[in-house]
């Protein structure tokens, strides 16, 4: 009874304005950001969020120390809470989603989730999460162990697991917000692998693909098949393979032989316009291309000269880009026809989150390649330095 009390308390808790009853972090609070190069986006109507791990201003983070960290959460570039951080700070252990701050820690014989500060639910045995999403008013979480095999859980309570099952995918896939874990309509999600010996001792894996607890579908290990990626579509499983001399995408068990460049890299599924692409790159000489296509056709495509692509977005049929230089700093910040160039050596990304593309806005979140140049977020072709001593994490465009 008292344990179900806690778990009410703090999911109440959850549900008021974010950080409402936290202390602020008065020293980043008070750091008023320089007025924005073109429009205030806050007057615009667009609320952008991104995460931050921030020091005081005497740590050298860069050179390893971590101590008196703490998760900032910014609203258009200004400072809206903070939380404290337990031990060292890892920007895989937190996530902003449906308006709040969920934490992730363990000690090594429990998994503790928070949201907001207030510890919402507790499970024994520590699990790295891969997959994390807020749906319908309920966490769920995938959480791959140490020793091997994973759980799925709603909630805290477990629907699903597997003593040796490895999950597909990673917990930083921007085009897919939960990670491992993706909606399909109102249905969740979700891949793994289990190994199999074949025959003359050869390792392989079999897949299967799950629909909260209950399996969708089976698909048996097969000598000389490479699995690139799986994604649940309408009720649909889409594979992307390699099979038979060439790269195939499977819907169900129907296949279709895809035309690809030579040296294709980088392969994976994604949901645009409102189906399943085939998204990749390749080099031809000096030039690099990034595309997404469909069965038949190329979709889109962007490419470079000299210089290397992060990765390329699509949005209700508009592309965007973003273009690094030799030393993993952004330069050049594409959307449609939209052009943001950067100086070299400037801006860099510190995880995959710190882009997002939605509803025909691009947002980076820039940490400075040095000490002595600012943290910024580039908001269409609004840049807004945010002066702080850290890195920012994640964006979100709501």
């Amino acid at each position: 009874m008292t344990l179900l009390l806690l778990l009410l308390i703090a999911a109440s808790a959850c549900k008021q304005p974010l950080f409402d009853n936290l202390e602020r972090d008065a020293p980043v609070a008070d750091r008023t950001p320089q007025p924005p190069l073109t429009r205030d986006t806050t007057q615009a109507g667009i609320k952008v969020h991104a995460t931050a791990i921030v020091f005081p201003d005497s740590v050298d983070w860069r050179a390893g120390d971590t101590h008196g960290a703490k998760l900032i959460l910014f609203q258009n570039g200004k400072a809206s809470g903070s939380l404290s951080i337990e031990g060292r700070p890892d920007p895989d252990k937190h996530r902003f989603q449906d308006g709040h701050i969920w934490t992730f820690s363990g000690d090594g014989s429990r998994t503790t989730i928070s949201c907001d500060g207030s510890p919402l639910f507790t499970y024994a045995g520590e699990e790295t999460l891969v997959g994390f999403l807020v749906a319908d008013g309920k966490v769920h979480t995938l959480g791959q162990r140490a020793g091997g095999g994973f759980s799925y859980r709603v909630d805290g309570q477990e629907v699903f697991s597997s003593a040796v099952g490895t999950v597909l995918g990673t917990s930083a896939r921007p085009e897919r917000e939960g990670g491992s874990v993706t909606l399909d309509g109102s249905d969740i999600c979700y891949a793994y692998a289990l190994p199999v010996q074949g025959i003359d001792d050869e390792s392989l894996w079999e897949y299967r693909v799950m629909q909260g607890g209950k399996l969708l579908k089976s698909i048996p290990a097969v000598s000389d098949v490479k699995l690139y990626d799986i994604l649940v579509h309408q009720g649909e499983v889409y594979r992307l393979e390699y099979r038979y001399g060439q790269v195939c995408l499977l819907k169900g068990e129907n296949l279709t032989p895809l035309d690809l460049p030579e040296e294709s890299r980088s392969l994976r599924l994604v949901s645009a316009d409102g189906e399943i692409l085939v998204k990749g790159c390749h080099d031809e000489g000096r030039d690099s291309y990034y595309w997404m296509r469909d069965t038949d056709s190329l979709r889109y495509q962007y490419s470079a000269r000299w210089r290397h692509l992060y990765d390329i977005y699509a949005d209700k049929g508009e592309l965007a880009a973003v273009e690094m230089d030799l030393d993993d700093c952004v330069v050049k910040v594409v959307r449609g026809q939209m052009e943001v160039k950067l100086g070299f050596e400037t801006y860099r990304l510190h995880t995959p989150r710190c882009v997002a593309y939605r509803n025909g806005i691009i947002a980076l979140a820039f940490t400075g390649d040095v000490k002595d140049i600012e943290n910024a977020l580039l908001i269409n072709e609004e840049l807004i330095p945010v002066p702080f001593n850290g890195y920012f994490t994640s964006i979100h465009i709501d």
